[in-house]
């Protein structure tokens, strides 16, 4: 009997996806390597400039090339969930004015990474069809 509980315990710890906390920098991909993304994927391009900073208390900062998101991150199943909060831009006199008169919104959905090992894997699709990928990898605590 404690030989099945302790197994059972065993597995459901290795079942859970875990990531580290810290920080996670995109990947740049080389020309050879975007090739075979499209070929066998579809994809047709990478962002690049991307971090994202997993804090001990479950918030986030995420930067990209033109925005700061901020707000609250959880695991389901093998992905990493983030719930925004907060989206300003990059440079501080756009969030006085804008980029004409418009401003970054929040998303209505949460942002979710697939984890693979030390890397984070999101591929996005464009409103007519585009898929890019994003590739985020452990860079430090």
């Amino acid at each position: 009997m404690v030989i099945i509980l302790i197994c059972s315990l065993l597995i459901a710890c290795h079942s859970e996806h875990s990531i580290k906390l810290g920080s996670y920098k995109s990947v740049k991909y080389s020309q050879i390597e975007l090739g075979l993304l499209l070929v066998f994927k579809g994809i047709r391009g990478a962002y690049i400039g991307s971090e994202i900073n997993l804090r001990i208390d479950s918030s986030f900062q995420y930067s990209t090339c033109g925005n700061i998101l901020n707000g609250t991150w959880f695991i389901k199943n093998d992905s990493l969930i983030l719930k925004v909060n907060s989206n300003r831009y990059r440079i501080d006199s756009l969030n006085i004015k804008g980029f004409n008169g418009f401003f970054p919104s929040v998303p209505k959905k949460p942002i979710k990474f697939k984890i693979e090992n030390n890397y984070l894997i999101s591929i996005h699709i464009s409103e007519k069809g585009k898929k890019t990928i994003e590739k985020l990898k452990f860079s430090m605590p």
